[in-house]
């Protein structure tokens, strides 16, 4: 059996599919062999569009069986955060925009801090910068 589930792009592919496969190895009526499995599928306009493959103990309960998944998945992702099936949003009219978000790695923040860099952390703005930086979590072979 195969659902597909979109997530909004901000979440870690890594985590996303940890999520959906604990839930869905975890429903009723899911047999643990073959073991289920998560793909990356694609990207979408509005979402990062995942598929799970799982496989099924009674084929008359196929309705049981996506509505446990489906559920198990909705809880799960709120569990972690993770928001799903994205809505669309327009852009309001006459806000300020969002000051852009630069991306920088774990340890260049960390070898500035402990240096004390100017360079990165002037003085005159390092409280703005602190109060708009976002931590970006990646899998260990992302960067």
């Amino acid at each position: 059996m195969r659902i597909r589930v979109g997530v909004e792009y901000k979440n870690p592919p890594n985590l996303v599919k940890d999520a959906l496969y604990r839930a869905t190895s975890t429903a009723k009526n899911v047999l643990a062999q073959p073991k289920t499995k998560v793909f990356l599928v694609d990207f979408a306009d509005h979402a990062v569009i995942y598929e799970i493959k799982f496989y099924m103990g009674n084929h008359a309960r196929i309705n049981e069986t996506n509505d446990a998944v489906r559920t198990n998945v909705w809880y799960e992702l709120k569990r972690q955060g993770i928001s799903h099936f994205p809505s669309r949003s327009g852009i309001a009219r006459g806000r300020k925009a969002a000051p852009p978000v630069r991306t920088i790695s774990r340890g260049i923040v960390d070898s500035c801090v402990a240096n004390h860099s100017s360079s990165v952390f002037p003085t005159n703005n390092s409280i703005i910068w602190s109060s708009s930086a976002r931590l970006n979590i990646f899998g260990a072979a992302n960067r």
